[in-house]
């Protein structure tokens, strides 16, 4: 049955209805998880200390190249945390984020928008909503710059110098 393994698919990959933004039409899952997989992530545990050193190095020099940028907030971890970095967040104006994300992506960076808020989301439209405008805004603000432990210094470069680009044509002070 089609229909089925299609739905099936679907539901497994989080019920994710978009390939950019995580928009999500139902509840779905994230089984897709094979036996060598996890014996890949079982030996990448190993070098866990290391990719999350390469992550905080990089995470060093987006917010060291950011430091003198109005308009846009690289978000550092809190001085009680130690952060991952699993993600690199910037945070701008509501009024440029779209523009910003959509000329970051036309010039071949893979920004990602963060996830939106769970009650925006259709199958959760009926559920109790409290207040919740933080996450609204962060949702509006926010964004992800690539994260990969691969990246080196001159992508960063790149990916910083035409932020600075974009945000200068708006006349905004870089």
């Amino acid at each position: 049955n089609e229909d089925l393994a299609e739905k099936i698919r679907h539901l497994s990959t989080q019920a994710k209805s978009d390939s950019v933004e995580y928009d999500h039409n139902e509840i779905g899952y994230n089984y897709r998880l094979t036996n060598i997989q996890a014996a890949m992530g079982v030996a990448q545990m190993e070098s866990l200390d290391e990719f999350v050193s390469i992550k905080r190095e990089n995470a060093l020099r987006y917010k060291n190249l950011f430091s003198n940028i109005s308009g846009l907030e690289f978000l550092w971890e809190k001085s009680w945390v130690m952060s991952n970095f699993w993600f690199y967040a910037v945070k701008v104006s509501r009024d440029h984020k779209k523009a910003l994300v959509d000329y970051l992506i036309s010039k071949n960076i893979q920004v990602r928008p963060v996830w939106k808020p769970i009650h925006t989301l259709p199958m959760y439209k009926d559920c109790q909503a409290y207040k919740i405008e933080s996450a609204v805004n962060i949702y509006n603000t926010v964004f992800n710059l690539p994260c990969s432990i691969s990246l080196k210094e001159d992508e960063i470069d790149f990916i910083v110098k035409n932020i600075k680009c974009y945000l200068s044509s708006k006349s905004m002070n870089v």
